[in-house]
Parts: C-alpha cells; structure tokens; sequence
C-alpha cells in the first residue's frame, strides 16, 4: 500500500520517506499547489508507488467520532 499527499505547501514537509508516524504528528502544512482552487490536501491511497499506473485503494478514514468511506472525486471538508 502506498499512500500520496499532495498541495503541501513547499518545504513544509517534516517527516521524512520510511519514517514511522504518529496518530496527530505533523507530516506538513496545507497548500496550495498546481491548478487547485484554495489549500487543501488530496489523500490517494493506491497499490503501487507509480501515479500514473497505480490502481486505487478503498480507505476508511475516522476523525471527530465519524467514519468516512470517501470515493473516487469525493471531498471531505471539516
């Protein structure tokens, strides 16, 4: 499973690859990147390091009590 967080504000990042992360830690900052509309973060989760070929995997994310099962072009906004 590889995961892709994309729109991070640039040099924001402070984890680093292969490095173990904490519920709550701080893996970077929002922004505002390519063609997007305001900051935001694009979550991808998918079955092999390579964008452009790799299929997408079904996630189920839990944040604030709820549980979102978010599908291809969904937005969750806080």
């Amino acid at each position: 499973m590889f995961s892709c967080l994309a729109h991070l504000r640039q040099d924001s990042i402070t984890v680093r690859e292969q490095q173990i992360i904490a519920a709550g830690q701080t893996i970077g900052a929002l922004g505002n990147s390519g063609f997007s509309p305001g900051p935001h973060l694009h979550l991808h989760f998918m079955d092999s390091v390579d964008l452009l070929t790799a299929s997408p995997l079904p996630i189920t994310l839990h944040a604030d009590g709820r549980s979102y099962a978010p599908q291809a072009g969904d937005m969750i906004a806080k």
